[in-house]
């Protein structure tokens, strides 16, 4: 590093991040509370009143195949085998194949009744 920008870093870090004297001290700190108050978060927006079905509106009702296959711990072609033999339902939005939450849903039911029956 070139050394007049060591003495740059150098001074960044003496006068902001530690302090020698307390006048300094105080004044890293008047800016660090500057800085904290004029970047307060905003209150989160309010709830609808509406009722869903039992879904938020934060949940997503469509996943894509990558989201599948990590909620189900299954590769991708395992996956699209699924939706071949209609044990996995599916939807397509353009060229993008889409999987309902309902539809994991539904299959990881199926194969809890599975588990029971054998």
């Amino acid at each position: 590093m070139p050394p007049n920008t060591r003495h740059i870093y150098e001074y960044i870090y003496r006068r902001f991040i530690h302090p020698s004297t307390p006048e300094a001290a105080s004044l890293t700190d008047h800016r660090i509370h500057r800085t904290a108050t004029i970047t307060t978060p905003l209150p989160p927006p309010p709830r609808s009143h509406r009722q869903t079905s039992g879904l938020t509106l934060d949940t997503p009702r469509l996943y894509r195949v990558a989201d599948a296959m990590r909620m189900l711990s299954l590769s991708r072609s395992v996956i699209y085998e699924l939706i071949r033999a209609g044990r996995l339902r599916s939807v397509t939005q353009g060229r993008t194949r889409l999987i309902p939450s309902s539809a994991i849903t539904d299959y990881i039911a199926l194969l809890e009744q599975e588990a029971q029956n054998s």
